[in-house]
């Protein structure tokens, strides 16, 4: 006998384009919601506090330096 297995459908409402809050962002990334705040404080834009994976990815390969843009 097999198990067919199908993700929940809140996984399938995940894509690329979806505008996601900060600490949504936070989690598709991979990264702590403070690394999306300093990514906003570098010059990513978040119009209404929203932004896409997409945007954000476009965003870290055009700054791969950004970190260094921080003043302290």
């Amino acid at each position: 006998m097999t198990l067919l297995i199908q993700p929940p459908d809140n996984m399938l409402k995940h894509n690329d384009t979806q505008l996601l809050s900060p600490k949504e962002l936070a989690w598709r990334l991979n990264r702590h919601p403070n690394y999306v705040y300093l990514m906003k404080k570098a010059g990513f834009k978040m119009p209404g506090y929203r932004a896409t994976v997409e945007d954000s990815l476009a965003w870290l390969d055009a700054n791969p330096e950004w970190r260094q843009t921080l003043s302290n």
